[in-house]
């Protein structure tokens, strides 16, 4: 069979235009080599002829990944596409074979061709040959261990499979966590052998491991602090004296006293102490060397909207108050529409391990063109951390509002209990590129003053991040998706700033703060239920600079029920980043698509730090 790949002639446009599609498929398992899209091509072409006596399925597997590692490795190393064909061949003809190799043909041959064009190495083409022969199989497994360790049952490699090396490499990796879940061993050094046979295209492996003594956690010390108490670092630990030993565990350890967000560094040493009878297990202390991090932080930040005008934040941290890791920070901020002042004092490990406490006080003002409030709320949020990437909350919230909406002043005293569940599986906070975040929230209010002002207010957002880092630019495409509702009142009695609001630069970029929903004498009403979507296609370049394209869409609805899509009004953009070492500096232009006269202005510029999403 013959595949023959050759690179299209695209114009600029086109090129740009299939850029931006095949970036769209990213969050899909549909690549754009699967559409016929194969942007990435050598100038050159060439042809592959496989000869293989394996069925038709495996010809065709081993087909594919041969075709794929050309196009991998011409996708990392771009250079050959300049080079001379004589030298891009003895760099394919390389991958060819380990690609054979890795698959389990150890007979192959791999034989080329090159056919010039006008001038030397001017358009050539190059035809390879694959004779694959026969695809070894396991023949034999064999475990060289010592006496007291049992020979692991149900490995995910058999007598017949094919001698593949991620197959090999699996079964390795399985038996390392068969011995270390079931034994002590001070060390687990595991190797395998392969020996293979042509005359029958079997292989024998055998997997050796070597002798060490069984040994036990002994004592458990620190170095190196100053302000953090012995006990917190001894709970975070989490290694018992005389319980079995596991570097597993250490290497957790090591790991969550830096997530601690306390330390610099943190290293480790053991020291073996041998025990003279067989029978007894040694003891291993472990000693770790901190570094401590300057606990103390004062922070501040700038911020530009065209409805905000200029903003300030300033604020002061403190994580390690009282030596086990309690965070206290104060915050202060102003812009054209807000003042506010928040202190926040979070308690770790509260209760149990995976369990803080956060206590929090927030005092705002606001004026908009929906209404005018000053606010004080005060609120113990207990969180609950469930597994690697789900967390769960629940607290208790007071909150003291004096609003003005459309000349009326209403008071409320509410108090609420706010339940919430995050699943974020993102690779970063404020820069992600790849991986999803859902996150919703219930809240029921009551006015403790007001019998008949009672409401619950619910909430849900996911988001979505793909990105294709070999790639020209390194796109990411991002998504989200929100919404919301309150039920148990109708919208004149549930408090304006309770209310929903769509409009301005975290949510429709291109509309002012809070404008799309319905309204009285272009003031908001806002609504009992809202829907946004956003989408952006984040690229990067010359090193840290990047630019975004986006589409934003919304609507606050009156009705409790959001009819999600229906009224939206969209606004789209151009935006520039630049990346810091922490956080991308972002400033959006964004433009209404549904410009509504009277009302909304031709563009809103946002300057602020991290991504909308």
């Amino acid at each position: 069979m013959l595949f023959k790949f050759k690179a299209p002639v695209f114009s600029s446009a086109a090129f740009i235009g299939y850029l931006i599609y095949a970036a769209l498929l990213l969050g899909s398992n549909t690549s754009a080599h699967a559409l016929g899209l194969d942007i990435f091509s050598n100038t050159s072409s060439y042809t592959l002829t496989l000869n293989s006596p394996e069925s038709d399925s495996a010809r065709k597997a081993l087909e594919e990944e041969l075709n794929n590692r050309l196009k991998e490795n011409l996708r990392y190393q771009p250079k050959l596409k300049t080079m001379p064909a004589r030298r891009r061949v003895k760099e394919e003809v390389e991958v060819l074979e380990k690609t054979l190799t890795s698959m389990g043909y150890y007979s192959g041959e791999v034989n080329y061709r090159i056919f010039h064009g006008q001038t030397e190495d001017d358009n050539a083409t190059i035809e390879y040959s694959v004779d694959s022969g026969a695809q070894y199989k396991v023949s034999k497994i064999a475990f060289n261990f010592p006496k007291h360790v049992a020979k692991p049952s149900n490995i995910p490699l058999q007598i017949g499979d094919a001698v593949k090396a991620q197959s090999v490499l699996g079964a390795q990796a399985f038996i390392e966590n068969y011995i270390n879940d079931n034994y002590c061993l001070y060390e687990i050094n595991l190797s395998y052998n392969v020996t293979l046979h042509a005359s029958k295209a079997g292989a024998d492996i055998v997997f050796t491991l070597q002798q060490s003594p069984d040994a036990l956690f002994g004592e458990i010390s620190f170095k190196g602090q100053t302000s953090i108490k012995l006990d917190y670092l001894t709970r975070q630990a989490k290694l018992e004296p005389g319980t079995c030993f596991k570097r597993k565990q250490v290497d957790e350890t090591r790991l969550q006293l830096l997530q601690s967000n306390l330390l610099v560094s943190v290293d480790y040493k053991y020291d073996l102490n041998p025990s003279y009878n067989p029978d007894v297990p040694s003891k291993v202390d472990i000693t770790f060397h901190l570094n401590e991090r300057h606990h103390r932080t004062v922070k501040t930040g700038l911020n530009y909207s065209t409805d905000g005008g200029l903003g300030m934040q300033v604020g002061w941290e403190h994580r390690n108050l009282f030596g086990s890791a309690e965070n206290l920070s104060l915050d202060t901020g102003f812009n054209e529409i807000s003042r506010f002042a928040t202190g926040r004092y979070i308690l770790p490990r509260f209760i149990i391990d995976n369990q803080d406490l956060t206590l929090r006080s927030h005092f705002e003002r606001e004026t908009t063109d929906a209404y005018d409030s000053t606010r004080a709320e005060g609120s113990g949020i207990v969180a609950r951390q469930l597994g690697d990437h789900t967390s769960a909350e629940v607290g208790l919230a007071l909150t003291y509002a004096d609003i003005v909406e459309a000349e009326q002043s209403e008071t409320y005293n509410l108090i609420s209990i706010p339940v919430g569940f995050t699943y974020d599986y993102r690779n970063s906070l404020l820069n992600a590129t790849r991986g999803w975040m859902f996150n919703t929230s219930l809240t029921p209010f009551a006015d403790i003053s007001k019998q008949d002002t009672r409401f619950m207010r619910w909430t849900a957002t996911t988001s979505v991040y793909a990105s294709k880092t070999d790639w020209a630019m390194s796109p990411t495409v991002a998504l989200r998706v929100s919404t919301g509702s309150i039920s148990g009142a109708a919208l004149n009695d549930v408090p304006a700033d309770q209310r929903f609001y769509v409009g301005g630069g975290g949510s429709v970029r291109g509309y002012s703060y809070q404008s799309l929903g319905e309204l009285t004498e272009s003031e908001p009403d806002g609504g009992k239920s809202f829907g946004e979507v956003s989408a952006e296609l984040r690229t990067r370049f010359a090193g840290n600079w990047g630019l975004v394209l986006f589409l934003d869409g919304g609507y606050a609805y009156a009705s409790e029920a959001p009819a999600f899509g229906h009224d939206f009004l969209w606004g789209a953009g151009l935006g520039l980043r630049y990346h810091t070492s922490f956080a991308p500096i972002r400033v959006d232009f964004g433009f209404p698509l549904d410009k509504r006269e009277g009302i909304d202005d031709s563009f809103q510029l946002y300057i602020s730090i991290g991504q909308a999403f």
